[in-house]
């Protein structure tokens, strides 16, 4: 009998230290509430892609600036064009048709 008290008694005991552990384990977290994030995160969204915007518009525009530069003092003329790499034979060997994505049914079995 006395053990039976005696386990109860230490379940308890575990239950409570194993409770105490994970809400130390979890200040600080909350559970998010999307209805009221919403607009928050599509702020945020939208704030990120007008700054690669205007990143990827920089880059380009410097790109170009040196390109009109290069060609200006006829550094361009000793240059080799830049060749696209060959893919044909990356997936499937058939020329780009039906290799990686995009196989169809059954992985392009049928």
């Amino acid at each position: 009998m006395k053990n039976v008290v005696k386990e109860k008694a230490n379940a308890k005991v575990e239950a409570l230290k194993s409770h105490l552990k994970k809400k130390k384990k979890n200040i600080g977290r909350k559970i998010p509430n999307y209805k009221l994030e919403f607009e928050y995160e599509r702020r945020l969204k939208t704030t990120a892609v007008q700054g690669i915007t205007k990143l990827f518009n920089a880059m380009s525009q410097v790109q170009k600036e040196t390109l009109d530069e290069v060609v200006k003092l006829g550094i361009a003329q000793n240059m080799k064009p830049i060749k696209k790499k060959n893919r044909q034979n990356k997936r499937g060997g058939r020329g780009g048709r039906g290799g990686g994505r995009g196989r169809g049914f059954l992985g392009g079995r049928f």
